[in-house]
C-alpha cells in the first residue's frame, strides 16, 4: 500500500485532495479540487514538492510561465497559482489535462483497430502529428528563453481533447484536421533556460521522444502501411531509419551544429505534414479506442468523489 501522501496546512485550507495522480523522487501530484467553488469545480493538479527538491522549480520561472501563457500558442499546462515562497517553491496548482500521455498509451492496452500500442508503436499520423506540435512547443519557449528537456520518455507529453470534442479519438481523426488532439507539455521541473549552445539538446529529447513513440522502428511496421501512399511510405521509412540512426550516435556526435529544430523541420517538414493529412484519409471506418477523459467529463467526475486521506503538516 503506498504511503499516505502529505500536504501542507496552508494549502490543504485551500485545496481539497481527492486522488493520487503520481509520486516520484521530487514532487506529489494529487488530483484536487479549489475549496468554496462552484459546481462543477475546474479539477486541479496540485504538485506538491518534497522539502528535499525545492528549488528545482523557482517563483522566477513560474512568473514568467504565467506572463506568457495566455497567448494561444502557449504549449504548457496552465498555472493557477503557487506559494511564491522564499526558498524554493513548495507548490505549484495547474489546471488538469484529460488525456493520456505518449508513455502511457505505449505502456497501456489502448488499442487501434486491435492493434496494441505497446507493440506497434503509435500510428505514424499520430507520431508526425505529436512530432510537429512538440517542435512549434520548443520553437515558442526558445523564443522566451526557455526549453523542455525532458521529453525522451513521453511521460511529459500529454494528448488530450477539448471539451467541444469527444475524447474518443475515432470520432475526432475521422472528421477534421482541426479535431486532432491537442499536444500539451507538463513537468516545470524538465524547464531549462535556453542558450544556443543547447539547442542540440532541445533536437535530442525531440528526436528521442519520435523513436520512443514509433518503439525504435527502423522503418513503418507493416501494421500502419496500409492506407499510405507508397511514395509517402518510402520517405516515412527514410524518416524513420534517419532518426534512429541519430538515436544510435554518442552524445558528442549529438552536440553538432547541424542538430537545431530548423534543419530537422527543414529536411523532414514536409514529410510529417504530408502523413498527418494521408495518414488520416485512410482511417476512415477504424476503431480507437478513447484516450482517456476530457477536462469537461474530469470536473464532473471531481464533483462525485470524496476527499482522500492525507497527513496534513501543521509546520512547514
Amino acid at each position: 500500500m503506498p504511503p499516505i501522501p502529505q500536504i501542507p496546512a496552508s494549502l490543504h485550507a485551500i485545496y481539497q485532495p481527492l486522488a493520487l495522480l503520481g509520486t516520484g523522487a521530487e514532487s506529489t501530484i494529487l488530483l484536487s479540487r479549489r475549496r468554496g467553488t462552484p459546481t462543477p469545480a475546474q479539477p486541479i493538479a496540485l504538485k506538491i514538492i518534497h522539502p528535499s527538491h525545492r528549488g528545482i522549480i523557482t517563483s522566477a520561472l513560474l512568473a514568467t510561465l504565467t506572463a506568457i501563457q495566455h497567448h494561444a500558442a502557449h504549449p504548457l499546462v496552465q498555472i493557477r497559482e503557487h506559494d511564491g515562497s522564499g526558498g524554493g517553491v513548495a507548490w505549484v496548482a495547474m489546471d488538469m489535462v484529460g488525456g493520456r500521455s505518449v508513455e502511457q498509451l505505449l505502456d497501456e492496452n489502448y488499442n487501434y483497430n486491435g492493434l496494441v500500442f505497446a507493440e506497434a508503436g503509435l500510428p505514424p499520423w499520430l507520431v508526425a502529428h505529436v512530432f510537429a506540435e512538440v517542435c512549434r512547443a520548443e520553437t515558442y519557449l526558445r523564443e522566451h528563453g526557455l526549453m523542455h528537456v525532458d521529453l525522451k520518455a513521453g511521460g511529459n507529453v500529454m494528448l488530450s481533447f477539448s471539451v467541444n470534442t469527444s475524447p474518443n479519438l475515432d470520432t475526432n481523426l475521422n472528421t477534421s484536421a482541426a479535431a486532432l488532439p491537442t499536444v500539451t507539455l507538463i513537468d516545470f521541473g524538465g524547464l531549462k533556460l535556453y542558450h544556443p549552445t543547447r539547442a542540440w539538446k532541445i533536437c535530442e529529447h525531440v528526436l528521442c521522444l519520435f523513436s520512443t513513440a514509433v518503439r525504435g522502428q527502423r522503418r513503418v511496421p507493416d501494421v500502419w502501411r496500409a492506407g499510405i501512399h507508397h511514395t509517402m511510405l518510402q520517405k516515412l521509412d527514410a524518416l524513420y531509419a534517419s532518426v534512429e540512426g541519430y538515436v544510435r550516435l554518442g552524445e558528442g556526435e549529438r552536440r553538432g551544429e547541424e542538430w537545431t529544430i530548423e534543419r530537422v523541420l527543414g529536411g523532414w517538414g514536409v514529410v510529417v505534414e504530408g502523413v498527418i493529412k494521408e495518414g488520416r484519409r485512410g482511417m476512415e471506418g477504424m476503431e480507437m479506442k478513447e484516450v482517456g477523459e476530457g477536462v469537461e467529463e474530469a470536473g464532473e467526475r471531481v464533483e462525485e468523489m470524496e476527499e482522500m486521506e492525507v497527513e496534513v503538516l501543521r509546520f512547514e
